[in-house]
């Protein structure tokens, strides 16, 4: 991961997605694709995160869907207070 201060921690466009993310820790990805995931990971402290993150959970390559889905709601407010946001009474209901 970079070493360089971190002005804005999030996701960006150029980002792999989550999906791309779980493949590339499950050995699912193409070689190629693979090293762009690294040398994106080198420069990114928020996919680096993610994969410490996608990495803690057992998950094997069967469950992967070859359409992502929406991320949990459990995880989107978790990960939403780990980053200093604060949910929305409505996503609480």
């Amino acid at each position: 991961m970079s070493s360089a201060k971190v002005d804005f921690f999030a996701k960006s466009a150029t980002c792999p997605t989550t999906h791309q993310l779980l493949s590339f820790i499950l050995a699912a990805l193409s070689e190629e694709s693979a090293k762009e995931v690294i040398s994106h990971l080198d420069i990114c402290d928020f996919c680096g995160a993610e994969v410490q993150l996608l990495s803690r959970h057992r998950i094997s390559s069967s469950h992967v869907p070859d359409v992502p889905s929406e991320m949990p709601r459990h995880l989107r407010l978790l990960a939403d207070s780990l980053l200093g946001k604060r949910a929305c009474r409505s996503d609480l209901v």
